[in-house]
């Protein structure tokens, strides 16, 4: 542990997250303080301030401590086994330090009439402690949730920016959590100014709160959702801040070497590599005469389809599959003890699933049961309901009418589009993070998911709205729920209007989704936030189930079908609906999913 200690890196990281906290500190108390030369800042003026700055902050300083900024935060990397415990307390202590410093400089350099209170934290609009740790606890949860999914280096989807995504998730907060405690989601922003003022009337809220939600989301992501494969020896290690050992690397690839090698799972010594030697030949001569086979439609002027350059099929073919088990050195039991006589038996064997290749799944009948049992399904829908449920409590809450203010119509579509762009970049690579009953239907008739999940999902996103705002009602003073933001027509609208209107707005928000996350494409930049602007977009201008519902298959068809086609014959279509159909993405991973649980297991 004392290696660290006198680390360079080490002094320049905690160091790091001094300034880092000071500055955040400095520039988010200033841009709430209460001038008497201008109106009062408006809700929307402060949840930029805060979520611009730590953008900025987690942009420049990201790479030398990892700008947590917050003892939140650091709690939930060190429950992660993402740092050591003396990492975590020095973190700790320089943020707090850090924080009070900040408060300090923009006390002295305020004048008296206008730094009053110092932006302090404190319970607004007749809240109860409860209802506050309550807020803080979800506001804090989304935003540890998105730091740890727009940092983790083992997805290889397109992130965008993590900084940018780390500080709206920041903007979100505010938008929803001023009303309620003037929003903390960070202990440190709240410890500063109660120092500089004496004032801690109902501190342990913002310390109790944010520390639980981090703590919640930190155990979900890296042990539910998205588990990291480290051993307890390993986590114990890091807690602990060991020194990393410098032929670490070299004496892991021994030891998986060796694990592969002895692993049970392996064939008899000599018989695989006559299974593999035998599949690869036939596989290069079934590969040789589909060659001769494209050269005779090439000379007979057939041209390939553009949409086809990289369809979501399966590659099929004994070469691709024979050639997959040499990289890998393994095979996986059969069904059946493999006997010598089997290597006679020719091919006939493989195609029957006497024996397949680690990876290969079972493709007969009654593979949609498989789906729904498995750990990863599970996940996607609980995620589509966590979803679901923290993008009503958070949007319906920033449209609230509060006694002392009302909601701008700007402000509500930022909560509502930010809120989708935080869920969608921490939660599409478990999910989809569709968050919506008309995008999960669009993607069953585009043919992107079976029957099974888009039941599933809808039921999921309906619970989990109903949980979101069943909480929000809780936790919401009574003088302030009124209706819940509830969707009403308004001005004079017809229901034929407001259904013209909802086709074009969820028509527009489908067809972004399915062009930022076409993985035919190259370049898009970031797809959250692409989408989280489409939802902005749409609560800018803008029956409740009809009207999204017909738009989003309107541009399922539109997209899916005639602007950008996949060309697939109708059999693999209705596997797709029925949930048997195997993509060569989900074969690969399940491929290397084996592998790595081989590797992992004791010789």
């Amino acid at each position: 542990m004392m290696w660290e200690l006198r680390s360079i890196a080490f002094t320049r990281a905690v160091l790091a997250e001094f300034l880092a906290t000071l500055v955040f500190v400095l520039f988010g108390l200033g841009s709430a303080l209460n001038w008497p030369s201008a109106p009062a800042p408006s809700t929307l003026q402060i949840a930029l301030a805060f979520g611009l700055a730590i953008g900025t902050l987690v942009q420049a300083l990201g790479h030398v401590s990892g700008a947590h900024i917050n003892p939140a935060v650091t709690l939930g990397c060190l429950l992660g086994s993402q740092l050591s415990l003396l990492r975590a307390l020095f973190y700790v202590a320089a943020q707090l330090l850090g924080g009070v410093v900040g408060a300090a400089i923009l006390h002295e350099v305020t004048p008296p009439d206008a730094r009053e209170g110092l932006a302090l934290n404190k319970l607004h609009n007749e809240t109860t402690t409860g209802q506050a740790v309550t807020v803080e606890l979800f506001l804090t949860f989304q935003l540890v949730l998105c730091i740890f999914a727009s940092t983790d280096e083992r997805r290889e989807d397109n992130l965008g920016s993590p900084a940018l995504s780390i500080g709206l998730s920041v903007a979100v907060g505010h938008l929803l959590g001023i009303r309620y405690t003037g929003c903390s989601m960070n202990p440190a922003r709240s410890f500063a100014p109660a120092v500089v003022v004496g004032d801690f009337s109902d501190h342990w809220v913002f310390w109790v709160g944010p520390l639980i939600g981090a703590a919640a989301a930190s155990i979900l992501y890296n042990y539910v959702l998205f588990p990291q494969a480290k051993t307890f020896s390993e986590r114990l290690a890091i807690l602990k801040g060991c020194e990393p050992e410098q032929d670490w690397a070299e004496r892991e690839a021994r030891r998986r070497q060796s694990v592969e090698l002895h692993s049970p799972q392996t064939l008899p010594r000599g018989m695989s590599e006559k299974v593999l030697q035998w599949l690869l030949l036939e596989g290069e001569e079934e590969e040789e005469e589909e060659d001769e086979e494209e050269e005779e439609e090439e000379e007979g002027g057939s041209q390939t389809c553009p949409c086809c350059q990289t369809p979501p099929r399966v590659v099929s073919g004994r070469a691709a599959e024979a050639r997959s088990v040499l990289e890998d050195s393994t095979m996986q039991l059969p069904p059946r003890e493999i006997q010598d006589g089997d290597i006679e038996e020719g091919f006939e064997g493989w195609e029957q699933g006497a024996f397949y290749p680690a990876g290969a799944t079972d493709r007969a009948e009654g593979k949609w049961q498989k789906e729904i049992l498995t750990l990863a399904f599970a996940r996607a829908v609980f995620v589509e309901f966590l979803c679901t449920l923290i993008f009503v409590f958070i949007g319906l809450g920033s449209a609230l009418k509060w006694p002392s203010a009302l909601p701008s119509i700007l402000q509500i579509a930022l909560a509502f589009g930010l809120a989708i762009g935080t869920l969608v970049q921490a939660f599409g690579h478990i999910s989809g993070a569709h968050i919506n009953p008309a995008v999960t239907i669009a993607f069953f008739v585009g043919n992107q998911i079976s029957l099974l999940r888009t039941l599933l999902y809808v039921v999921a996103q309906l619970v989990g709205a109903i949980a979101g705002a069943g909480i929000l009602y809780g936790v919401t003073p009574a003088n302030t729920r009124g209706n819940l933001a509830i969707n009403a027509l308004n001005n004079n609208i017809t229901p034929g209007q407001a259904l013209v209107v909802e086709i074009i707005l969820t028509f527009q928000l489908a067809a972004c989704i399915f062009a930022s996350t076409d993985n035919r494409r190259s370049g898009v930049g970031s797809p959250a936030l692409s989408i989280g602007l489409s939802v902005t977009v749409g609560h800018l201008v803008g029956v409740f189930w009809v009207g999204p519902i017909l738009g989003a298959c309107l541009a399922s068809l539109l997209y899916f079908y005639i602007l950008v086609p996949y060309c697939m014959n109708m059999s693999d279509r209705v596997a797709i609906i029925k949930g048997t159909y195997e993509s060569e993405e989900e074969w690969e991973e399940q491929r290397e999913e084996r592998k790595k649980s081989m590797e992992l297991t004791p010789p």
